[in-house]
């Protein structure tokens, strides 16, 4: 089958209809939905189930889908941040994994600006310390 043509000045029209605009993240939610339960942590190491609605086993899920959701990243020239690591084998997992960045409670609560900056100013005296030493 063709690809449906579109109009030479690339105005936003397929075979001259105007195109909808799309909410983000809609095509993930519905043709992705490992991606979508991926990024609100159902796979999450600590709390990912080991069977599906049919009791077959998805052991093993989030060992594919993590790393492709990084991979993918990379691949278009991104960093990748994952969010909401809680745990030192969480954090060890993603870092194992080649992510980029990751926040989460294991890191810090939530923080005023103030304490924010000074948070920041002694990870920053810390790692300077480290070295030095």
């Amino acid at each position: 089958m063709a690809a449906p043509a579109t109009d030479s000045n690339r105005n936003g029209r397929i075979d001259g209809e105007k195109e909808q605009a799309v909410p983000p993240g809609t095509v993930y939610r519905r043709h992705f939905p490992e991606i979508e339960e991926a990024f609100h942590g159902r796979f999450a190491m600590e709390q990912h189930p080991t069977t599906d609605e049919w009791g077959r086993s998805i052991q093993g899920k989030k060992d594919v889908i993590l790393p492709a959701i990084i991979r993918l990243g990379h691949n278009i020239g991104v960093k990748v941040l994952a969010e909401g690591v809680e745990t030192e084998t969480e954090a060890a997992y993603l870092q194992g994994k080649r992510c980029d960045e990751a926040q989460g409670y294991y890191f810090s609560p939530p923080l005023p600006y103030d304490e924010f900056v000074r948070f920041l100013k002694e990870q920053h005296a810390r790692r300077r310390a480290q070295e030095l030493t």
